[in-house]
C-alpha cells in the first residue's frame, strides 16, 4: 500500500507530500538531468522546452548552460509552483515560462522550439506517440527531441518495479520505435553506462527538414560557431506564442 502511494506521488506529485517527492526527484535524478542537458549541446539562442520538468532542476541547468529561452509543461500544479520558485529570477525576467499542462496537448504554437526534452516522464503518458507528435509539432524543422529513461531491464535489476497501472516501463529500443512512429528520423540511443556508470538511456531524434522556406527559427539550427561566420543573426527573443496562435503563425510562414 505504501509503495503504491509513493509511486502515485511520483506520477503526480501534489500537496505537501508531493513537494517532498519533488525534493527526492531533485537529488535522485540529478545525474540523469546533468547528462541529458549535456547531450542537448545548448547554444545561446536556443529555445528549449522540457516536458515533465518536476522540481525544475533541468530548467535551471539549461539556463546556466546558456539557453536563450526555456519553457516547460508539467501536469502537476505543485511542481509548477516549486519549479517557478527555483527559477524565480529567470521567470521574472521572461526567460523561463512554466505552465501546467498535458504532454499530448502542448500549449505552444507550432515551430516554436529548437529542442524538446523529457526526463523520466514517458512512463506516465497515456498515449506516447500522440505526445511525441506534439513534440514534433512544436519543434522547428531539423529540431531535436531527447527522451531519457531508465530502461525496464535495468529498472528490474536495481529498483522495485512500480505498479503497471501507474508506470509503463520501456526499453530503449521501444522508445526509439515510438520516436520513429511519431515521424522522427536519425533516431539513436545514447547509453549512460559510459558516463559515470549512469544507468539511464537517452533516445534522440530529429524532425525532418521542411521542403520549403518559412521557418522563423531556421538560423538557430546552424552548427555551433557558424552563425556569426555566415553573417546570420541570432533570432530575436520573443514571448512564446500559445497554441491558439499557431494557425496564424503558420499562415505567415
Amino acid at each position: 500500500m505504501l509503495k503504491r502511494y509513493i509511486a502515485g506521488k511520483f506520477r503526480h506529485p501534489d500537496g505537501f507530500s508531493g513537494r517532498l517527492v519533488g525534493r527526492l526527484m531533485a537529488t535522485g535524478n540529478r545525474k540523469a538531468v546533468d547528462w541529458t542537458v549535456s547531450l542537448l549541446d545548448i547554444e545561446a539562442d536556443d529555445h528549449l522546452l522540457e516536458v515533465g520538468f518536476g522540481p525544475g532542476v533541468a530548467i535551471e541547468l539549461a539556463r546556466r548552460a546558456g539557453a536563450g529561452r526555456i519553457a516547460g509543461v508539467d501536469s502537476s500544479s505543485t511542481m509548477v509552483d516549486v519549479a517557478r520558485r527555483r527559477n524565480a529570477h529567470a521567470v521574472e525576467a521572461g526567460l523561463v515560462d512554466l505552465r501546467c499542462g498535458d504532454a499530448a496537448f502542448l500549449p505552444y504554437a507550432s515551430r516554436t522550439f529548437d529542442k524538446v526534452f523529457s526526463i523520466h516522464c514517458i512512463y506516465f503518458w497515456a498515449n506516447p506517440v500522440r505526445a511525441l507528435r506534439e513534440f514534433q509539432r512544436v519543434l522547428v524543422s531539423g529540431g531535436i527531441v531527447a527522451v531519457t529513461i531508465l530502461p525496464k531491464d535495468r529498472w528490474r535489476e536495481h529498483k522495485t518495479v512500480p505498479p503497471a497501472d501507474l508506470f509503463t516501463l520501456y526499453g530503449a529500443a521501444e522508445v526509439a520505435a515510438l520516436l520513429e512512429q511519431a515521424g522522427f528520423h536519425d533516431v539513436r540511443v545514447e547509453d549512460g553506462e559510459g558516463s559515470g556508470k549512469l544507468r539511464c538511456a537517452c533516445i534522440i531524434g530529429t524532425k525532418r527538414s521542411g521542403a520549403g522556406a518559412g521557418n522563423a527559427r531556421e538560423s538557430a539550427l546552424m552548427p555551433r560557431g557558424t552563425r556569426a561566420a555566415a553573417g546570420v543573426a541570432a533570432p530575436a527573443s520573443r514571448p512564446f506564442a500559445s497554441a491558439a496562435a499557431s494557425s496564424t503563425l503558420e499562415e505567415n510562414t
